[in-house]
């Protein structure tokens, strides 16, 4: 009887060991394959960025050439972006063709690898440049002009001449001038309310709404109202408020014919108002009224 019972817990020792390293020779392999993947999409990334590769073109060189298993292969359409309460499935091809945009736009910022976040973008070259080389190189450069005016605006504020770098930035064809523009125009009319000066109020308040419509005759066919129930506007112009945005819509009609012919007389030729889909659609249902 006591041999018996030996022999069986020995029996059960052996299985619990059996069963624990193959537990863990499991989780080491999942483990691996993660750090696998892992590997796979920053080379991904990469290779997309030195040679505008597309993830299915990655898939076929990894699977080509690669010894690792076909399990860890990427496969396009595991990101989900939120923007507030709403979620927006991308591919890691929409991916890269939202940043492959972005970057041509003039933005500083990117979609993450697993397409379910922005973040900041590498720094080019001209972030490392001081204002006066910037100055400089601004008639020829129009990277150096872009990088001028956001600069200008953002250390400076609305009156630090910012203006004619951005405006020249937006007639060359960059959709960050008209992010930036609506802002420096409302930031300067936020700033004239505080002296009081209500003309000078209305008049950059227009000018705000203006270049957030250009946005619209450039990208949004079919999005025409620009909002902003900011308190203060709602407070100084609640009866006026209608009126303000349609002469806005005729200034921004005004601003766009004389962009495309400054565009014309650089020989330049007509806008090229391409947006990602995906992009179009985060930004449309998301209620935003810029870009």
């Amino acid at each position: 009887m006591k041999k018996i019972l030996v022999v069986a817990t020995f029996g059960v020792l052996f299985l619990a060991i059996f069963f624990f390293i193959a537990n863990s020779q499991k989780q080491n392999k999942s483990a691996n394959e993660g750090d696998a993947i892992d590997t796979i999409k920053k080379e991904a990334f990469s290779m997309h960025s030195d040679q505008s590769g597309s993830a299915e073109k990655f898939n076929a060189d990894v699977k080509e050439n690669s010894t690792k298993p076909e399990s860890v292969q990427i496969q396009p359409g595991s990101g989900s972006i939120i923007i507030g309460f709403l979620h927006f499935d991308v591919t890691l091809d929409e991916v890269f063709e939202i940043n492959d945009w972005l970057k041509s736009q003039g933005f500083g910022f990117q979609l993450n690898l697993d397409g379910n976040k922005f973040e900041k973008a590498p720094n080019t070259s001209y972030e490392s440049y001081d204002v006066g080389t910037l100055v400089d190189l601004a008639e020829s450069d129009s990277l150096a002009n872009l990088e001028l005016g956001e600069r200008l605006f953002d250390n400076e504020g609305p009156d630090s001449g910012a203006e004619p770098y951005l405006i020249r930035s937006a007639a060359d064809g960059y959709a960050l001038p008209l992010r930036v523009l609506p802002k420096l125009y409302l930031s300067r009319s936020s700033k004239l309310r505080r002296s009081n000066d209500r003309e000078g109020m209305r008049e950059n308040l227009i000018e705000s709404y203006a270049w957030d419509h250009v946005v619209n005759l450039r990208f949004f066919d079919s999005r025409e109202q620009v909002d902003d129930n900011r308190s203060w506007i709602l407070e100084e112009y609640r009866d006026d408020l209608t009126e303000i945005k349609e002469e806005a819509y005729e200034r921004a009609r005004d601003i766009y014919t004389k962009l495309q012919a400054t565009r014309r007389e650089r020989g330049k030729g007509e806008f090229n108002n391409y947006m990602p889909e995906v992009y179009r659609e985060m930004l449309l249902e998301s209620g935003s009224s810029g870009i």
